[in-house]
């Protein structure tokens, strides 16, 4: 790497290396777009990180163990093997943020089917429902943040951006459970439903300001 390819970083990175990270931030703290998009990231991976947590405490109690779990698990990783690249190639062409509205409402409805599973097929065309999420996500997510972070902040945008998603992975197991336990299932799967398609309305919200945004660049 070091002998054979050639330096990519642009010159802007270099010179905002110098500057102090407490300048650099209070720079983020005037994007409201980014940190929009952040909070609702935020979101987007309280909905996710059911699948963790409490999506095998419902199997459970349909009498669906650990091996169901792992099958059930094993057909998310089994769509994102076979699907991605198509996927990918396909979200491309729609426009970033309804693309995001998209994944928000494939995420919120395969969980939400979750409050009608009672068998392992069930659960397994709830995976791959909410899979299909995930993925446009994935691939879309990163692309609106580094279109919107000047050359020399992508890293500290992409950084806020993934600091988000990684709390949800504290926070989102303890609501999940929360309500899990305290109110019911159904009740929780039904909540990631309507929160996906809020989710959906927000992303929606956010494309003309972001479309102004990048347009007084």
């Amino acid at each position: 790497m070091l002998w054979r390819i050639r330096e990519t970083q642009p010159i802007e990175a270099v010179h905002a290396a110098r500057v102090p990270l407490g300048s650099r931030i209070r720079l983020v703290g005037r994007e409201p777009i980014l940190l929009a998009f952040t909070f609702l990231a935020l979101i987007f991976g309280l909905i996710y990180m059911q699948g963790i947590v409490t999506l095998p405490l419902d199997m459970l109690r349909h009498g669906l163990g650990p091996a169901d779990y792992g099958l059930a698990s094993a057909a998310n990783g089994i769509v994102i093997v076979l699907v991605t690249i198509q996927l990918s190639k396909v979200i491309a062409r729609r426009q970033p943020f309804g693309a995001m509205a998209l994944a928000a409402i494939f995420l919120g409805a395969g969980f939400g089917l979750n409050a009608w599973a009672a068998s392992l097929p069930a659960y397994v065309l709830a995976v791959i429902v909410w899979t299909v999420g995930e993925i446009i996500g994935a691939a879309v997510a990163p692309t609106i943040i580094a279109e919107l972070a000047p050359v020399e902040l992508r890293g500290l945008y992409q950084g806020i951006f993934g600091s988000a998603f990684g709390l949800s992975f504290f926070i989102g197991p303890l609501l999940g459970s929360w309500v899990f336990d305290r109110y019911s299932p159904d009740s929780l799967w039904l909540g990631c439903a309507v929160l996906g398609g809020l989710l959906a309305l927000a992303y929606m919200s956010l494309s003309e300001a972001a479309r102004r945004r990048l347009a007084r660049r």
